[in-house]
């Protein structure tokens, strides 16, 4: 018997469904009790929240290749939804292919909706790395405050 839950991110935006035993594989194995999510439970593939007029979303860095179209599903709703300029995208490790697959498929939607993208990731060869895949479609910076501040002064340049 299949059952499914309606995924809805914690301002209760809608997500759409998904089926239990969908969910057990795109998320891979339960997670360890002192990891993200804890206790063996399922876990947010990503975090969000809004921090003056920039969208601040947060990938969990056990994103794997399974929980990628995910990922980038609820990261296209979320940034839809709230519809902002500006969207701050950290990324804890866009070595694994599956988070860098998911920051450039992000990409890819910012610039189709006119939203400026700032990926922040906190190694310099990751920076380095993204900064080459990205080429003009997003900003890369080392930490959550630099992109904010960038973000804050884009707004307020007439």
């Amino acid at each position: 018997m299949t059952t499914a839950r309606e995924i809805v991110t914690p301002d209760r935006t809608r997500l759409g469904t998904l089926k239990a035993e969908d969910a057990a594989a795109a998320l891979g194995p339960a997670p360890a009790a002192d990891t993200v999510g804890g206790r063996g439970g399922a876990h947010a593939l990503l975090t969000h929240r809004v921090v003056d007029d920039t969208l601040l979303v947060r990938l969990q860095p056990r994103l794997s290749i399974r929980s990628r179209a995910a990922a980038t599903l609820a990261l296209e709703e979320v940034v839809a939804a709230y519809s902002l300029p500006h969207l701050v995208l950290e990324a804890p490790d866009i070595r694994t292919p599956a988070v860098l697959s998911t920051v450039l498929r992000t990409s890819r939607a910012c610039r189709t909706r006119g939203t400026v993208l700032s990926v922040v990731v906190p190694d310099a060869p990751s920076r380095a790395l993204l900064r080459d895949a990205l080429t003009a479609a997003g900003r890369v910076y080392g930490s959550t405050g630099e992109a904010l501040v960038a973000a804050r002064r884009a707004v307020e340049v007439p």
